[in-house]
């Protein structure tokens, strides 16, 4: 397994160097190389970080799930074929094929949470990698990371064009800027969404021939629906209001006003409630995100959630996956 992990990984680091879809034009073609194992150092740290934060010795949360899942939706296909594909593509999928197969799962029934389930996206690729990987977390990542690093020479295109930093310095930056190492160096949704990100910003940006913008085009708008829908609205309306600034001031009121026009009905077709639905899922996420950030404990009980905050813990009794509480 660690022989097939290191030559699988040789491959894909080999692939960045002589594959044109990697090269970057004027630059040493072993830039991409680097970059790829800088990338599979960071989605390490990441696992590390697991394994401190958590106290386990294997890959935990979204990772896990997600790796998990995949795994067991790739066993499905040495069962039925048939039925493998039925889950993989969403077509003749049902409750009995999920109850027969996937009953074990957490994430690939958690319901609409938002216009699409983008978690069974996730796992459908994973299922798909599961077929080469030989069950190996670390080929699940490395490609994961390639993926992400075709998505940076998309945005490094897109954006060498528009600024006077030199070439060299813009790729290193839009590397090593936290965010982009932190998130697309892991196995969950970030490194597809920012490749369809980066397709995006190639499209309108990239002065290439028209057939291939559109091709680019809808590939984007189609990976984005399908990993964080959000972030593709926020994009387009981002997009739409710098075109309307720029029809403004350069004097075509018409464009600009249609332009306005198109960016208020997209919200009013994303929520049906515009200010209720966005600000009520806004402010809860944020509410989750800030528990997350200062520690403690999620339990589910029969009808809601409950939250204990670390001081608490001494006034609970720790069993066998229960929680019961000691005092008031």
């Amino acid at each position: 397994m660690v022989v097939y992990t290191v030559l699988f990984t040789l491959v894909l680091v080999l692939l960045t160097y002589r594959s044109r879809l990697f090269h970057l034009p004027g630059m040493n073609p072993w830039v991409m190389p680097s970059a790829l194992i800088i990338k599979l150092v960071a989605g390490l740290l990441l696992f590390l970080l697991h394994i401190q934060t958590y106290g386990i010795d294997e890959l935990s949360h979204d990772g896990e799930t997600f790796f998990n899942e995949g795994r067991y939706l790739n066993d499905v296909f040495y069962v039925s074929p048939i039925d493998f594909f039925k889950l993989l593509t969403g077509i003749g999928e049902n409750d009995t094929l999920i109850h027969k197969y996937l009953y074990m799962t957490e994430y690939w029934s958690a319901g609409d949470l938002s216009i699409v389930n983008d978690s069974k996206n996730v796992i459908r690729v994973h299922s798909l990698i599961h077929f080469v990987s030989m069950n190996s977390v670390f080929i699940h990542l490395a490609i994961f990371c390639l993926i992400s690093l075709a998505a940076l020479k998309n945005i490094f295109l897109a954006l060498k064009p528009h600024i006077a930093i030199p070439e060299k310095i813009v790729f290193w930056i839009l590397l090593l800027v936290p965010s982009t190492i932190f998130w697309t160096s892991s196995m969950m949704k970030e490194p597809i969404m920012f490749l369809g990100l980066s397709m995006l910003l190639r499209a309108i940006l990239v002065q290439e021939s028209k057939k291939k913008r559109i091709v680019i085009f809808l590939c984007a708008i189609a990976l984005m629906l399908c990993f964080k829908p959000y972030v593709l609205f926020a994009a387009l309306i981002a997009i739409s209001l710098a075109l309307c600034f720029k029809n403004l001031f350069s004097g075509k009121l018409i464009p600009a006003l249609l332009t306005i026009s198109g960016v208020t009905a997209l919200c009013i077709l994303v929520f049906e409630r515009p200010r209720d639905a966005a600000v009520h899922y806004l402010t809860r996420k944020q509410f989750d995100f800030e528990n997350v950030g200062k520690g403690g404990l999620h339990t589910e009980g029969d009808t809601c959630f409950y939250y204990f905050k670390p001081y608490t813990y001494e006034k609970l009794k720790f069993g066998n996956g229960t929680i019961e509480i000691k005092e008031p």
